[in-house]
C-alpha cells in the first residue's frame, strides 16, 4: 500500500487546470503569468468543468503527490532549464536527487549495448549516483533494472499520466523501482493518455534532473539524440558509449562524439566527474570528497554558486563577487582542479551543495 499523500490547494488547483488546458504548456504558462497564483487562475478562468475534489481523491486513492515549481521540494537543476514543468506528479518516495545520470539509448538494442547498460548503470547506483531514464523499451528499461540489480533508488520519467504504466509489460519492473525507493514521475495529469509529442516533451526533464546524460546506442533521428541535444542546450555533460562503426546503433551516438561529447570506455570516466570517488582504486566503496579551499576567493566563489542553485557563466561570477577578472580566472582554474566545480563551455557549478 503507498503512504499517504497529502497535496496543498495550490497544487489542487493547478492540477485541475492541467486537466482542463490538457497539458498544454504553452497556456498554462499565459495563465500563471496572467494571475499569478493557479488558484486565481482557476477562478476567473470562467469554467467549472472540473471537480476539484474528485480529481484530487482520485491521486490521493493511489498515492499520487504533486510538487510544484514554486515548491522547496522542486528540483534545483531542473528548476533551471528551459520550459521547466508547472508541477511534477509522482508516485513513490519524492526528493530532491542532487546526483542524477541520465541513460537513454535505442529502444531496438543490443545484447551488448544491454549488458554494458545494466553493469554500469548498477556500478553507478552503488556509488550512489541516482539513475534516471523514460522506462521504455530497450535501454532506458536496461538502466533501471541495473540500478535495481544495486538495490538503489532510480527515476523514471514517463510520457503519460501516472494511471498507466507505459507500456504495460514494465509493470513489473514499475513496481520494483518503487520497492527499491525510487519514484515515477510525470508533468501530465492523472488520467492524461499515450501521444507521440509526449515522449520528446518529456526528455527535457530526463536531462533537465542530471548532471550528464549517457548515451548507449543512438540511431539517427532516435528520441535518444534528442536527449542528448536537450541536454548539451542546458549545459549538462554528455558521455557517449562507442561501437562498430558500420552498425546503424551507433550512428548517432558516433556523431555525438564528433560533436565534442566524451567517448567512455568505463564506468570510471562517468564517475570522476560526480563528486565520489573509489576507496581503494577498483571496486570498493564510494566517497564524497572533501572541500579544501585555497583562499577566501575561492570559498567566496562557491558560496555565490551554492547560493544560486544553478551553473553561472564567469561574467555572472564576477558580477556578484565583484572581484577582478583575473583573480575569478584564477581561482576557478584552481577550483576545477581540485575538483570542487564542474566546468563546461565556461560555465561553473559546484559538485555538490
Amino acid at each position: 500500500m503507498m503512504p499517504s499523500i497529502s497535496i496543498h490547494k495550490e497544487a489542487a488547483y493547478y492540477n485541475a487546470l492541467n486537466i482542463i488546458c490538457k497539458a498544454d504548456y504553452k497556456t498554462l504558462k499565459n495563465l500563471k503569468e496572467k494571475y499569478k497564483t493557479w488558484g486565481k487562475a482557476f477562478e476567473y478562468s470562467r469554467t467549472s468543468s472540473c471537480d476539484i475534489r474528485n480529481e484530487l481523491e482520485k491521486l490521493e486513492r493511489d498515492g499520487i503527490g504533486i510538487v510544484l515549481f514554486e515548491d522547496d521540494e522542486y528540483p534545483a537543476l531542473l528548476k533551471h532549464i528551459h520550459a521547466p514543468p508547472f508541477g511534477i506528479y509522482y508516485k513513490g518516495t519524492w526528493r530532491e536527487d542532487k546526483e542524477c545520470l541520465a541513460i537513454v539509448g535505442t529502444r531496438k538494442a543490443t545484447n551488448q549495448g544491454k549488458m554494458v547498460t545494466r553493469e554500469w548503470s548498477k556500478e553507478c547506483a552503488e556509488a550512489g549516483v541516482v539513475i534516471v531514464s523514460g522506462l521504455a523499451y530497450g535501454m532506458d528499461a536496461v538502466a533501471h533494472e541495473g540500478a535495481c540489480d544495486a538495490r538503489a533508488r532510480t527515476v523514471a520519467v514517463l510520457g503519460c499520466g501516472l494511471k498507466t504504466i507505459y507500456p504495460r509489460q514494465h509493470i513489473s519492473l514499475a513496481k520494483r523501482i518503487l520497492e527499491h525507493g525510487g519514484v515515477i514521475i510525470s508533468e501530465y495529469p492523472y488520467e492524461f493518455p499515450t501521444y507521440p509529442i509526449n515522449f520528446v516533451q518529456r526528455n527535457r526533464i530526463i536531462a533537465g534532473l542530471s548532471r550528464g546524460v549517457l548515451v548507449v546506442e543512438a540511431p539517427f533521428k532516435s528520441g535518444t539524440l534528442i536527449t542528448a541535444k536537450l541536454g548539451l542546450e542546458e549545459n549538462r555533460e554528455i558521455w557517449v558509449v562507442p561501437g562498430p562503426v558500420t552498425h546503424p546503433n551507433y550512428m548517432g551516438s558516433h556523431a555525438l562524439i564528433k560533436d565534442g561529447a566524451h567517448l567512455v570506455t568505463s564506468v570510471d570516466d562517468i564517475l570522476q566527474l560526480f563528486p565520489v570517488k573509489r576507496k581503494g582504486g577498483e571496486g570498493g566503496l564510494f566517497l564524497r570528497e572533501k572541500e579544501e579551499y585555497d583562499n577566501k576567493e575561492q570559498h567566496m566563489i562557491c558560496d555565490i554558486l551554492k547560493k544560486a542553485g544553478r551553473p553561472l557563466g564567469i561574467d555572472e561570477i564576477i558580477e556578484r563577487t565583484h572581484l577582478t577578472a583575473s583573480l575569478v580566472h584564477a581561482s576557478l582554474t584552481m577550483l576545477v582542479l581540485n575538483n570542487i566545480l564542474l566546468e563546461s563551455n565556461n560555465v561553473y557549478e559546484i559538485r555538490y551543495r
